[in-house]
């Protein structure tokens, strides 16, 4: 068995491990030595000229089953034969005798658990740094520490270093994280995790290395894409591992952390709900200005959810509502809504009032891979009380139930589950009257359930649902006699897990903002992301003054 396996990971850059290997072979000693070439691509070229030019001296491992920065250089540690194991990356080059005396310094220091480094020196081969600081910057943790360093000084630790290039004893290596996948966020990891087995990180000042690095002038020459998002899921990954605080990952990176993650997302994509229901503002107040929503905002925002999930500013687990004062089911541009989501592999739960269900559930159908759930609230359950406290026609609520029956004979197993179907009248069971001026007697909405339980009874999921009635004292010189007030209440989870998004594509703090007044951010200039970053701390707070002590959903 060799003393030592010095060992590089490729992706797709056969010239560069070319010369990284000739440059060994011709300017060190590789006596007692192999060097091994872990293959996280698959290039045959490669195989082909290590096995028709360089074995035996070099060795070819293919490894693909786990792609990135971390999952090879481990593959190399398990893969060497030596006892002592140099790894490097492959576009580094070693000064003249830098192997054989890494080979003596091993030899002299057989019970060494240390992880070894060197400094890096820079391509005028005079500069170079010996150690990162740790500081975050750019898109990592550490900046290059610059220092002048005798070849001849004795060895020391260091907090950490740039992985270009790192050994140890094979039976030493401690291992990067298996869920680490893609480029970077090694750094700093290994070095803490090293430190907490109670090792060190030691600076061989003569283990001296020259690095090619692939971004030059600005242009980025690197044969694979490093992603953000797998450097921020590496950090945060590691970080969880080492018990590590990962609030400095949120802060340079600009992301919400999970405690603060969006949960639900309501999007109004057409400003209009087609119905005047006795228990809302739409009734009595003019709504806010508003349009269809143009189809590329409608685009930008389901990308711009899409990437606030990557960056962690939305759960992965978000649920999508396309509905705040208005009804999906009447935007004209409800076919390429759904082709839009489906593009994305996107799926929204379907809050509607039930008017469009007759027109469109052929269309719904056909999409009910994007439709997941529907949730159909009625202000009444039979024609005559639906015609008064709506100002639609009997023949409108009827429509409605042909609408129903319709989509549910299209897969009644699947909607006979998929849709949930709430009168939103008085609530008589358990709801307090005396806030309400309902000109019913007592007892008519639990009347008009069981009426439409009779007509409809294929679908078990009929129930009487707390009624919207409140909006937040919007309608307290109308329908409600709101006696509500709540100084120093915390508001409800709308304030900071839920994302409201009017069709002008402006964001703001809370559904029962009918007015929409609370805005914190114009969403056709910045990116959901961008938004969720800004410090909302004092439009929520004006938001629990103003709405939440007036509202009987707050806490």
């Amino acid at each position: 068995m060799p003393k030592l396996t010095i060992g590089m990971a490729s992706y797709n850059n056969f010239q560069e491990v070319w010369f990284t290997l000739q440059a060994l072979r011709m300017y060190q000693d590789l006596s007692d030595t192999e060097v091994l070439v872990v293959d996280n691509y698959g290039d045959d070229t490669l195989q082909d000229f290590i096995a028709g030019w360089m074995a035996p001296q070099v060795r070819y491992v293919r490894y693909t089953e786990r792609q990135g920065t971390a999952a090879p250089r481990d593959h190399v540690f398990d893969q060497a034969q030596g006892d002592w194991v140099l790894c490097i990356d492959s576009h580094v080059m070693l000064p003249p005798g830098t192997v054989a005396r890494f080979r003596e310094w091993c030899t002299a220091h057989p019970s060494c658990t240390d992880l070894l480094q060197g400094p890096m020196l820079y391509d005028n081969l005079h500069s170079m740094a010996d150690a990162f600081d740790d500081r975050w910057e750019g898109s990592m943790w550490g900046t290059w520490r610059l220092a002048q360093v005798s070849t001849e000084t004795e060895p020391y630790e260091i907090q950490m270093m740039g992985l270009g290039l790192f050994g140890c004893r094979k039976d030493a290596w401690l291992g990067f994280n298996k869920e680490h996948r893609g480029f970077g966020a090694e750094e700093g990891y290994i070095h803490t995790k090293y430190r907490k087995a109670g090792r060190k990180t030691l600076c061989l000042p003569f283990l001296r290395w020259v690095h090619y690095f692939h971004t030059r002038n600005g242009k980025v020459t690197s044969p694979y894409t490093a992603f953000t998002e797998d450097k921020v899921r590496n950090y945060l990954t590691g970080f969880a591992e080492l018990a590590l605080d990962p609030a400095p990952i949120y802060r340079h990176f600009n992301i919400m952390p999970p405690r603060q993650q969006i949960t639900n997302i309501q999007i109004d994509p057409n400003a209009n709900c087609g119905s005047k229901c006795w228990f809302c503002p739409v009734r009595y107040i003019d709504r806010p200005a508003g349009q269809t929503m143009p189809q590329p905002l409608f685009e930008q925002l389901l990308d711009g959810i899409q990437e606030g999930v990557r960056f962690g500013s939305i759960s992965d687990t978000y649920t999508l509502w396309l509905s705040s004062y208005n009804d999906i089911l009447l935007d004209p541009l409800l076919p390429h809504r759904l082709e839009a989501l489906r593009s994305r592999g996107m799926r929204f739960c379907c809050l509607t009032n039930g008017i469009g269900l007759l027109k469109h559930h052929a269309l719904l159908h056909e999409y009910r891979d994007v439709v997941v759930c529907y949730s159909v609230d009625l202000p009444a359950g039979n024609a005559a009380s639906y015609a008064a406290h709506t100002q639609n026609t009997a023949t409108t609520f009827k429509n409605i139930l042909k609408g129903l029956r319709s989509l549910h004979a299209l897969d009644p197993d699947h909607y006979s589950q998929a849709v949930h179907i709430g009168i939103n009248g008085a609530h008589d069971a358990d709801w307090n009257r005396s806030q309400l001026i309902y000109d019913l007697p007592v007892g008519d909405t639990d009347r008009q359930l069981k009426e439409l339980q009779a007509q409809l009874p294929q679908y078990p999921r009929i129930e009487a649902m707390r009624p919207l009635c409140d909006r937040a004292g919007h309608l307290s010189q109308h329908a409600i006699d709101n006696k509500i007030s709540r100084p120093g209440t915390t508001g409800c989870d709308r304030l900071t897990e839920w994302l409201h998004v009017n069709s002008l594509g402006q964001a703001y703090t809370c559904c029962q903002d009918y007015l929409e007044e609370h805005q914190f951010a114009d969403l056709t200039t910045q990116t959901i992301h961008q938004a969720l970053q800004l410090d909302r701390s004092s439009v929520i707070q004006k938001t629990r003054t103003d709405l939440c002590e007036k509202c009987t959903f707050s806490q």
